[in-house]
């Protein structure tokens, strides 16, 4: 945005500038959680986050974290 101003002044502000790292608080305290707890339980976690009190959109998705074979059928609405 400043670059025209600022850009001879030893600035750098290129576009190729890559931000690889977490954006929020809550994703970065995600990615440490991450490393140390159970991928299914971690999988569990994402599939109730926004959706604890929710008892409809919770069965909606149910789908998607439980094992192959198992007799749930996918709700269509």
């Amino acid at each position: 945005m400043f670059g025209d101003l600022l850009g001879t002044q030893g600035f750098d502000f290129s576009s190729t500038k890559k931000d690889s790292g977490p954006k929020t608080i809550n994703a970065m305290r995600k990615e440490e959680l991450a490393k140390d707890i159970d991928p299914d339980k971690m999988k569990i976690m994402d599939w109730t986050e926004g959706k604890q009190r929710n008892i409809r959109a919770l069965l909606c998705s149910l789908h998607t974290v439980l094992w192959e074979g198992t007799k749930w059928q996918d709700v269509a609405f």
